[in-house]
């Protein structure tokens, strides 16, 4: 604990415990797939999607992991397995039975996909644009 000294009165500041198990985003594994990172996207389209990707990553590192599991889909998570996607993560290999998230974003025009690892990180992989990433 610290103490902060005011007009000659000792002021004790107990620390608050922080509860919520907050999410964190990382795009490390981020595909070079022209088609799931925005590359193929003209200029309007591209800002728009990236203006609306970065509102729903805000929101989605608001909430804990259990919060989107318990939603649905349209606004939650749903999942896959990994071999159902039409792309690879740069650096990253899958194992044979793992899953990826996937979140809706942009009016449902789009889909933010990836993995969650056991520090809660949730690295972002892919952006499903067009509705091409997997059978939808």
């Amino acid at each position: 604990m610290s103490k902060i000294k005011k007009n000659n009165k000792n002021i004790t500041i107990k620390p608050q415990p922080h509860t919520k198990k907050s999410i964190t985003v990382s795009f490390l594994y981020f595909t070079k797939n022209s088609n799931y990172n925005f590359d193929k996207l003209d200029k309007n389209e591209k800002i728009l999607f990236k203006s609306e990707l970065l509102s729903r990553i805000i929101e989605i590192t608001h909430e804990e992991w259990i919060y989107w599991y318990q939603q649905p889909k349209g606004t939650g998570i749903e999942t896959i397995y990994s071999d159902e996607l039409y792309f690879s993560p740069n650096g990253y290999t899958f194992s044979k039975d793992e899953k990826v998230i996937i979140f809706r974003f942009y009016n449902q025009k789009g889909r933010i996909i990836g993995f969650k690892d056991s520090t809660d990180t949730f690295y972002i992989i892919g952006i499903d644009c067009k509705f091409n990433a997997y059978e939808h």
